[in-house]
């Protein structure tokens, strides 16, 4: 029976030792998706690959990286020199790293290469250490990689295999500019590089990056990608007046104690609050989100994999790529949103075939959002449909008029002040009455009409070049309201005043003189 297992790997083109490795660490059957990528990273083409969460996505690219990474070296002489790797993964979190350097590590006591993880949060003092010997498989975070590399203590120069796990992650805005510097430089080399993409989502963004880098990048997807789960039971709860952290904790106080829960949240105050509301209901529990030094944050997952808490508080830090092993329940406390980020979060749970549970707690806000997810769960649609069908919408939504005028500035009618043409000018109720246009000096409008002004105002406004002081300098000068200044007098004008002011003088000191 062992040898019926290990041949469907080696059909794939793995070598014994690495699908003696698999077998020790209890895979012995390839899924779907790693019968559909698995030679295509063997044979060295550049592949982006999908597929539902939990089947199997990391020990495709990794195993087919190293046999690839063993080919050469048998065929090319290729020799591993100091801080100089064959294959590098880049993961968008510390712990997501430390996860796949451990799958890494453990593969690699039987297969034979030497692996080492760097990430952030500690010290690099030793990693720099770790990077003076010869290292074949290197998994980090982009930052810390950067940063080695940097440092002259990490070189590509040996580097054919590239990695990206949870691309779509790695090239959000928190990530983009790094891994762009990065592939950037591995762009420079003489010879060409292999590039792996890895997610459970494919969006268009995605697809558009990865074919800037590499134009003949295969797309492979398994035929459930961007679906649920089917062994995933999915409840969604209204809440009806309810409180959501009551309505939360009483489906997971009723959740089996034997059972690990993870709740998630959308943001870090939330993290925080729903991780004090479980504790002063006498609910065990860890709180992990990415405000929490490196050091907290491992220590508090800790209790949860080591079973010392059974429920976990998370943001979606940890709703990407993460192997929990043994969670049955997931609690959206706050409901995600997009679709995506549900598929993340439900994917926590079910994982390798086994049977999970969801629990939604939905909103007013959330009602439609929920709705489509639940018509796509009973249609078997893609829920990545949902998202494409949202930015679509926005899109199309309020279009703007003939003349670039904007939704708002049709629905406030717009005054000008009299005896005023210059369509920059613009009157604010308090701080300031003159504004230029963004973007210019107040001779030209940039877009859109000038704002509506008060009545006020506009009784008080005079033709000509207007000036209004600041209420800070009327509070200096002891002036009691805002006043505008008159026009600038021309040089004629002055000397015509000069010289009836002169003639009112003489005028006075006449009537003076005969009085006496």
């Amino acid at each position: 029976m062992a040898e019926k297992r290990s041949g469907a790997f080696q059909k794939l083109g793995l070598r014994d030792s690495i699908v003696e490795s698999m077998d020790e660490m209890g895979i012995k059957n390839p899924t779907s998706i790693q019968n559909l990528v698995m030679p295509k990273i063997i044979e060295g083409g550049d592949v982006m690959f999908a597929s539902e969460t939990g089947s199997g996505k990391t020990l495709a690219f990794l195993s087919s990286a190293v046999e690839r990474m063993k080919r050469n070296e048998a065929e090319k002489g290729i020799v591993q020199g100091e801080g100089r790797p064959s294959v590098l993964v880049l993961s968008p979190s510390r712990e997501l790293a430390m996860q796949t350097a451990s799958v890494s590590k453990e593969m690699s006591r039987v297969a034979k290469y030497r692996s080492l993880g760097v990430w952030g949060g500690v010290s690099s003092a030793k990693q720099r250490r770790d990077l003076k010997l010869p290292v074949d498989v290197l998994v980090g975070t982009p930052r810390r990689v950067l940063e080695l590399r940097e440092k002259g203590s990490l070189f590509f120069s040996k580097l054919n295999t590239i990695i990206l796990d949870e691309a779509d992650t790695l090239l959000s805005r928190a990530f983009e500019g790094e891994v762009k510097e990065t592939m950037m430089h591995l762009k420079k080399a003489p010879f060409k590089r292999q590039f792996v993409l890895s997610s459970a989502t494919i969006t268009p963004e995605l697809q558009h990056w990865a074919r800037a880098f590499a134009p003949n990048i295969e797309s492979v997807t398994s035929t459930s990608v961007h679906q649920s789960v089917p062994t995933v039971k999915q409840d969604f709860v209204e809440l009806r007046g309810y409180d959501r952290h009551e309505k939360a904790i009483e489906y997971i106080e009723g959740s089996n104690k034997n059972f690990k829960t993870i709740a998630f949240v959308n943001s870090i105050s939330s993290c925080r609050a729903f991780g004090h509301f479980v504790q002063e209901r006498g609910v065990p529990a860890a709180t992990v989100h990415g405000d929490m030094p490196a050091i907290v944050r491992e220590r508090e997952l800790d209790r949860f994999l080591t079973n010392e808490v059974p429920l976990l508080v998370s943001t979606d830090l940890f709703a990407r790529g993460m192997d929990f092993r043994g969670v049955h329940h997931i609690v959206n406390v706050d409901f995600p949103k997009n679709a995506i980020d549900y598929l993340h979060r439900i994917g926590r749970t079910a994982r390798a075939g086994k049977k999970g549970f969801v629990t939604n707690i939905v909103g007013r806000k959330d009602a439609w959002l929920s709705n489509r997810i639940q018509e796509c769960i009973r249609t078997r649609t893609p829920l990545h449909a949902i998202d494409m069908e949202k930015r679509e919408h926005r899109h199309r939504a309020t279009p703007r008029e003939e003349g670039g005028a904007s939704k708002h500035a049709r629905q406030a009618p717009h005054t000008q002040i009299p005896g005023k043409d210059r369509p920059g000018l613009r009157l604010r109720h308090k701080k300031m009455a003159y504004m230029p246009a963004v973007g210019g000096s107040g001779k030209e409008r940039s877009s859109g009409p000038p704002r509506a002004i008060s009545s006020r105002l506009l009784a008080k406004a005079k033709p000509g070049r207007m000036e209004r002081t600041s209420e800070k300098e009327i509070a200096k000068k002891g002036q009691k309201k805002a006043t505008y200044g008159k026009p600038k007098p021309t040089l004629e004008r002055e000397m015509m005043n000069k010289r009836r002011k002169a003639d009112r003088t003489s005028k006075t000191a006449g009537k003076k003189g005969g009085r006496c």
